[in-house]
């Protein structure tokens, strides 16, 4: 055992210099990733569809000052949403206090402003601007 921690000391130490070399370069990696997973935002307010994986269809509309209004299978439902970086959730009205609200966290928008949000729950869903 002894030879063994004595080998891996070795080796560490004529690692030294290229894992400096390494770190760098895994740093300025770190740091572009974070850059760019922190200038995904929330999509601005306005009308969106999201469309779930098995087809459905959802409308729905925000307004700045945080409430939302959904239309799912014909029923109108209304609530608050807030926002923080990519992740939006939102809480329907008159959902009972135990429902809690439901979280999605966002990617980066296209070029069209489309863009996929999943769910605390792992569901994904397509969401383009309306109209």
């Amino acid at each position: 055992m002894k030879k063994f921690l004595a080998l891996a000391a070795v080796a560490t130490l004529a690692a030294c210099g290229e894992k400096a070399a390494d770190d760098a370069a895994t740093t300025d990696i770190a740091a572009t990733e974070e850059v760019a997973a922190a200038a995904v935002t929330a999509p601005a307010p306005g009308s969106y569809t999201a469309t779930y994986a098995d087809g459905t269809v959802v409308p729905y509309t925000t307004n700045e000052v945080g409430v939302y209004t959904a239309t799912v299978d014909g029923a109108e439902i209304k609530g608050t949403y807030t926002s923080e970086g990519a992740r939006s959730c939102f809480d329907p009205a008159g959902d009972g206090e135990d429902e809690g609200e439901v979280c999605w966290t966002a990617t980066a928008a296209d070029e069209t402003g489309s863009f996929t949000a999943t769910s605390d729950a792992g569901e994904t869903v397509t969401v383009a601007p309306a109209g």
